[in-house]
């Protein structure tokens, strides 16, 4: 009695043919699937950057406008001594509320462009490790 491969040989070739084409199928959707991880990556890492430089720029911008409103100061008080003292005891404490709110928000936003910088960089070290 001869084996089924004996009688049918046409089948085992035509059935290596189909495990060959499973394969390469199999090959083609991991390629594809590694293929979108790593544009995904490409995108978090592009996200990442965008997200620092606008850090960036909002605290240059912060520093940017409190060295002008320092500036100011200065001009007003070098030209206008007598009348700025004049100006500094009639509207002391609104001028003082005024300070103690620009003091704060600048904090803030410094201390939150810290917390972001290290979030970012945290989760920037987390991609690089899984890559």
């Amino acid at each position: 009695m001869l084996s089924n491969e004996a009688k049918f040989p046409e089948r085992k070739t035509e059935c290596l043919n189909n495990l060959r084409i499973v394969a390469v199928v199999v090959a083609l959707v991991a390629v594809v699937v590694l293929l979108v991880v790593e544009v995904v990556v490409v995108v978090v890492v592009v996200v990442v950057v965008v997200v620092e430089v606008v850090v960036v720029v909002v605290v240059v911008v912060v520093v940017v406008a409190v060295v002008v409103v320092v500036v100011v100061e200065a001009v007003i008080f070098s030209f206008y001594r007598e009348q700025y003292f004049i100006l500094i005891n009639v509207r002391s404490s609104g001028k003082v509320v005024v300070v103690v709110v620009v003091v704060v928000v600048v904090v803030v936003v410094v201390v939150a462009a810290v917390v972001v910088e290290a979030r970012i960089t945290s989760l920037d070290k987390n991609l690089w490790k899984q890559s």
